[in-house]
């Protein structure tokens, strides 16, 4: 799957799921590829997050 990097702001509403890729360095390069991805995650420098919207806050 290609996976374009964004640094755009992105909104999550009520019910909403994303996955996340967070790179512990600035990834200088434009594309990286699987086995570099791959080495991120074993030197500890990328993890996976999910991010979940269960109940959004009210303004009472």
């Amino acid at each position: 799957m290609e996976v374009r990097p964004s640094r755009e702001a992105v909104f999550l509403y009520e019910g909403d799921v994303a996955i996340v890729i967070q790179f512990g360095e600035r990834i200088q390069g434009v594309e990286l590829g699987e086995d570099e991805v791959e080495r991120l995650f074993r030197e500890g420098k990328a993890r996976l997050l999910k991010i979940a919207v269960s109940r959004l806050g009210s303004k009472e």
